[in-house]
């Protein structure tokens, strides 16, 4: 409960939206939020919906220029970010899965494209994703 709450003061003081998404990562990952208090899961997901826009916003923006500057480390970073906190971001899932492919990291790549064309069936994205999986699977 302290944790949270020093997040949220430095939220307040900071609005480091980055450094607060992943604080809150790592608090979900330390507790079950359904075991909590009220208190705790009410103030746990205000401050996730607080930054919610923010992170999806300014996430795929500068995750989809890391991306085109190369910076594929960065756009994992950003976009994984951005996918935490809006599941059904399809071209945030497409970019990271591209980054995680031009890294060779095919088995990231593989799980996020079918993401994809679970999410966008029939579409552009979809199709392309689809085409990623063939092309890795048939060169494995």
């Amino acid at each position: 409960t302290e944790e949270l709450i020093n997040v949220t003061a430095f939220y307040l003081a900071e609005g480091d939206i980055y450094q607060v998404s992943d604080d809150l990562a790592r608090i979900k990952e330390s507790v079950v939020l359904d075991e909590t208090s009220n208190a705790f899961r009410n103030l746990y997901n205000g401050l996730f919906a607080a930054i919610t826009p923010r992170i999806v916003d300014k996430g795929y923006i500068e995750g989809f220029a890391a991306y085109n500057s190369g910076n594929l480390e960065a756009t994992i970073s950003l976009l994984s970010r951005v996918v935490r906190h809006d599941e059904q971001h399809v071209s945030a899932w497409f970019y990271l899965g591209r980054a995680h492919y031009r890294l060779e990291h095919f088995d990231e790549a593989i799980e996020i494209y079918t993401k994809v064309t679970e999410l966008s069936p029939g579409t552009i994205e979809g199709r392309d994703a689809q085409t990623y999986i063939d092309r890795i699977t048939a060169n494995q």
